[in-house]
């Protein structure tokens, strides 16, 4: 017993506390994946939850190789997978929204436009210019 009351020998090796494997984060992978394809439509918790998942994947996959671990990626795999094919679905549902708009744009403009000539050019403040806007 040395002048401290530990029983800590010198000639002992000294092994430093290394916290146990868990997959704690692929768990966590797969979840945000799966709420974040079933969520897509609402844009903004499908791209946090995709994010998170992507993030919780790659830190288990570094997590498991640097303990070694082998044949434990399965989770944090389908969690990136799941939220990729989230990030794609968003990306055509924002591209469809953007087309959607324009055409619809286009179209509620021709319409006030047939409107104007069926009318008249005397609509009031209501008159539109086709140059000004093209």
């Amino acid at each position: 017993m040395d002048s401290y009351g530990s029983n800590i020998n010198p000639s002992q090796d000294y092994h430093p506390y290394i916290a146990p494997w868990n997959n704690k984060n692929g768990i966590a992978s797969i979840i945000l994946g799966i709420l974040s394809i079933t969520f897509f439509w609402l844009v903004l918790p499908g791209i946090g939850c995709s994010i998170a998942a992507l993030i919780l994947g790659h830190l288990q996959l570094r997590k498991n190789r640097n303990y070694g671990v082998m044949g434990e990626n399965a989770m944090p795999v389908t969690g990136i997978v799941l939220a990729v094919i989230t990030l794609i679905l968003l990306a055509i549902l924002v591209f469809l929204c953007v087309i959607g708009t324009m055409r619809n744009g286009d179209m509620i403009f021709r319409e006030l436009m047939n409107l104007q000539n069926q009318q008249g050019s005397d609509l009031g403040s209501y008159n539109f210019r086709v140059d000004s806007i093209y």
